[in-house]
């Protein structure tokens, strides 16, 4: 069975959760693979959305879902993987060889690490901060002014 530590701190945020092969650190992802785990994340939920919802009645269909369903749940796991990966530095095969309740306890400790309140919190703190400074849309026109203007 597995265990996890306390809710992460801001300035360090890790998690250690105790596996049956010992205690394995679970950390924020680096920048970089951070953009890259955001950018995975909503690719594979506007392709959820895509296939779930009706564009006749705007509600969740799940004969529409079904179809795609599989290739979802690949998209699903290829994006757990990386997430796991990048956020305890082990491999895909030291992953393999954890069952599925230990993998699932990783799996939620590097999503409260890495879309923790606090995150989320100082992302929307900066997409405001940004907002301020550029604007929403454009003011230029797209034709260049004439000679008499």
């Amino acid at each position: 069975m597995s265990s996890a530590s306390p809710s992460p701190s801001i300035l360090r945020p890790e998690i250690t959760v105790t596996l049956s092969t010992g205690p394995v650190v679970v950390r924020d992802l680096p920048w970089q693979d951070a953009l890259e785990f955001l950018r995975r994340l909503s690719l594979q939920a506007k392709e959820i959305l895509a296939h779930a919802v009706s564009p006749d009645t705007g509600r969740i269909d799940l004969a529409q879902l079904l179809p795609k369903l599989s290739d979802l749940v690949s998209g699903a796991g290829e994006l757990s993987l990386f997430l796991l990966t990048r956020s305890t530095g082990k491999d895909e095969e030291w992953l393999r060889q954890h069952g599925t309740l230990e993998t699932l306890a990783l799996l939620d400790a590097a999503l409260e690490v890495n879309l923790s309140d606090g995150l989320i919190e100082l992302g929307k703190k900066a997409a405001g901060r940004l907002a301020r400074v550029m604007p929403a849309t454009s003011t230029t026109s797209a034709t260049p002014p004439s000679a008499t203007s």
